[in-house]
């Protein structure tokens, strides 16, 4: 019985937000908090709509995420929100209602967030917002699909293009992920930040115990997306995960330690010391959604159809599945569905 009760606890684990001993994350469509040493976590939103890409700011008080309150939908939808991380009511930050991601806060305390162009031409435009007096400044930088400041808020470091889907692996097309740096305070263009080659994004400053500025980014230049790094000049290239098959999907950083997605799990680095391990937490919840329950509207899951040349079945796709249905006496057939 305690085997089949662990076994129900365990999540989907996406999108973590690190920030001393505590790690915001999202699992079934809401957001939870958790202690960097695993264990039980709390769940800290509960609207039906969705709320994700959570970001704590530098004092640890507060949480930004994307959230789908005021009646936006679909899978891009929502907008920006606050709120206190003890919980709280949340304070709408943005009114765009689509194509919103949150990238973290800087030291100065802004959060730095993606959205529509001002312009309304197609791509993302960078932006930093006083979460305070939700006065924000337009970063001078085109085609960013994520960004990051250095401590002094001087240099801004950020991915250029990118797949707006991660479902092709090892992509090498016009559209490369590439790193790429800004000065601020002068009036040079931004520059290539690493070389080209490989798809290298979410571009995170830190420092070592030695006192080194570096800059932790996600790359698949040795055929899985892992966890390397540059110094803040973008020279001694250094790899610090290897994991081979499931890519590391989202990371953030605090200090000399990173927590990112791997799978369905989530996995602490030190990026100091060189070790890591898979993060033990579970959910607590009545977990109504996955009780056995009759739909109103079956019709509403399926996601793709195929005739057959004949005209005598189609394949259907819902939730991830594949069944084949016919005419006449040609009964409906789920597909085996291999183990992952």
């Amino acid at each position: 019985l305690s085997t089949s009760l662990q076994a129900q606890t365990e999540g989907f684990y996406r999108q973590p937000a690190l920030q001393g001993q505590h790690v915001v994350f999202v699992a079934e469509g809401d957001l939870w908090r958790a202690d960097v040493q695993g264990g039980q976590a709390q769940r800290l939103s509960t609207h039906a709509g969705y709320e994700t890409q959570p970001a704590i700011s530098p004092d640890g008080q507060w949480l930004a995420f994307v959230a789908q309150y005021d009646g936006t939908t679909g899978v891009n939808g929502g907008d920006v929100y606050l709120m206190p991380m003890a919980g709280g009511r949340p304070k709408r930050l943005t009114w765009e209602g689509l194509d919103l991601k949150v990238w973290g806060f800087s030291a100065a305390g802004e959060l730095l967030y993606t959205g529509p162009t001002q312009s309304g031409q197609p791509g993302t435009q960078l932006y930093a917002q006083d979460p305070k007096t939700l006065q924000r400044r337009v970063l001078p930088v085109a085609q960013a699909s994520d960004g990051a400041l250095s401590a002094d808020g001087r240099t801004l470091y950020f991915t250029r293009s990118g797949l707006r889907s991660d479902n092709a692996r090892q992509y090498r097309g016009g559209a490369i992920a590439r790193l790429w740096s800004l000065d601020l305070t002068g009036k040079a263009e931004a520059r290539p930040f690493v070389a080209e080659g490989a798809n290298d994004r979410r571009p995170m400053p830190y420092r070592t115990a030695q006192g080194e500025a570096r800059i932790a980014f996600l790359s698949d230049r040795d055929g899985s997306v892992n966890l390397w790094s540059v110094s803040a000049e973008g020279q001694d290239l250094r790899q610090h995960s290897r994991h081979q098959g499931w890519d590391i999907r989202h990371a953030s950083i605090h200090g000399s330690r990173v927590v990112y997605a791997l799978g369905a799990d989530l996995h602490l680095f030190d990026l100091a010391s060189g070790s890591g391990a898979r993060m033990n937490i579970g959910l607590g919840g009545d977990f109504d959604q996955q009780r056995e329950r009759f739909i109103k509207k079956p019709q509403d899951f399926l996601s793709h159809t195929a005739l057959a040349p004949n005209g005598e079945r189609v394949l259907l796709s819902s939730r991830g599945r594949l069944a084949t249905a016919g005419v006449g006496s040609l009964r409906r057939a789920e597909l085996p569905q291999a183990p992952d």
